[in-house]
């Protein structure tokens, strides 16, 4: 190299969007990801608004972060680091990638590259290599807490405040809580989330999750609650005891069962998990967020639910009434005399009900429309044995995916996911 001369920066990968994409390297400039493959260099950041911004990695690596999220990328091309600071990421990893993914809570990083190498060679055939990739997703919430869920592969998760490591494996969802003081990276990333309404980043302060489902233990105990999310929260007697105890068929076959874990239930009852600690582990996707979200009146009794299509349902009783009542809300001066707020578990305050209970001010808008939203196939070009899965959204129509990635996907209102997805 001649003196003076300069080493070219390369680019970790290639990113693209749809809608509200942006993607940004010093905070300042934010450039639109379009369908059109962008460079994705160190350092770089990528906000999605009512978007989905796709990422494709120099090591095989393919992330889809869906509406509302935030990301940072560093590192090298053979060892990215992504920092995921809210939102909702599919991913997929071959069994190669030494990729790490940050949340504020957790370390995510391949089982084949985070433990102690053995001796013996593993070898993949040529034919087989899609069955060694990892798929799942990553769900972040704003107090920082984390989940993820595994469809194939495992990975390695590390707390970040904790010692232990836990070793999550395709067919389970582990939720882990934000403990202690945060990184102030993430909050200098959450920082950069584009408002509701797009445009011009507002200040973002994290709030209780609103659409919270309440979780007991085998024998009726109120143990917490789980957010839409998927995330649970601790929070022994938030809600009055079941009259009774949770019938032991209520338990798959297939649950893990030892001593030192605990299962809980929604109060259908439905088996949601096991709480190691305040972790839920073994809990498979969808098991908490998307159900009918109970709501309470202002003297914390139950009247009925909000289901997923974002309507009331009047059901009293459905639930036990909460330990303590819902802190008193003042409603505008325009809202009708007769009108009644109500709330989650957590007090979190709903919105309003008209006499004929209709929701108005409602709250729940993001959950709603996270439960809109189902995996789909797709077909992939390019010869048998290729296949992806796309994401069926409300509303949405079919988006570009990132370059070099061909494949059509069946069936209206989808939005394209990276090939092989």
């Amino acid at each position: 190299m001649p003196v003076g001369a300069q080493a070219i920066e390369l680019p970790l990968g290639s990113a693209a969007g749809s809608r509200e994409a942006q993607i940004t390297l010093d905070g300042k400039q934010w450039t639109p990801l379009t369908s059109s493959s962008s460079p994705l260099y160190d350092g770089a950041t990528i906000r999605t608004g009512n978007g989905v911004a796709s990422v494709l990695l120099k090591d095989g690596t393919q992330l889809e972060f869906q509406p509302r999220s935030v990301m940072g990328i560093s590192g090298s091309r053979a060892a990215p680091v992504v920092k995921i600071a809210i939102g909702r990421v599919l991913l997929r990893l071959p069994a190669s990638s030494k990729i790490v993914l940050v949340t504020p809570s957790v370390r995510y990083q391949s089982a084949t590259h985070g433990m102690p190498k053995t001796s013996a060679p593993i070898r993949v055939a040529a034919s087989n290599a899609l069955s060694s990739d990892l798929l799942g997703e990553i769900v972040v919430n704003q107090q920082g807490g984390s989940r993820i869920g595994l469809q194939q592969g495992e990975i390695l998760a590390r707390p970040v405040n904790e010692p232990s490591l836990h070793i999550v494996k395709a067919g389970q969802s582990v939720s882990i809580p934000q403990v202690g003081a945060g990184d102030p990276s993430f909050r200098a990333l959450l920082a950069q989330a584009l408002p509701p309404s797009g445009g011009v980043q507002t200040k973002v302060t994290p709030t209780l999750p609103v659409a919270t489902i309440p979780v007991y233990d085998q024998s009726g105990g109120s143990v917490g609650y789980c957010a839409y999310d998927g995330s649970f929260v601790v929070s022994s007697g938030i809600t009055r005891n079941l009259t009774a105890p949770v019938p032991a068929g209520a338990i798959p076959p297939d649950a893990l069962t030892r001593p030192d874990v605990i299962p809980v239930f929604t109060v259908e009852p439905a088996y949601v998990g096991n709480l190691l600690g305040p972790a839920l582990i073994e809990a498979g996707p969808l098991r908490c967020e998307c159900r009918p979200i109970p709501v309470y009146d202002q003297s914390g009794k139950s009247i009925g639910y909000i289901a997923q299509d974002g309507a009331f349902v009047s059901s009293p009783g459905i639930t036990p009434p909460l330990t303590n009542p819902p802190p008193a809300v003042k409603l505008p001066p325009d809202v009708p005399p007769d009108s009644r707020p109500v709330f989650t578990v957590n007090a979190a305050y709903v919105g309003y009900l008209l006499r004929d209970d209709k929701l108005r001010d409602n709250r729940l808008t993001e959950a709603v429309a996270l439960c809109g939203a189902a995996p789909v196939v797709a077909v992939v070009g390019g010869g048998a044995g290729n296949w992806g899965v796309g994401l069926a959204v409300t509303g949405l129509t079919l988006a570009g995916a990132v370059t070099g990635a061909y494949f059509v996907s069946q069936g209206e209102n989808a939005v394209a996911s990276p090939s092989g997805f």
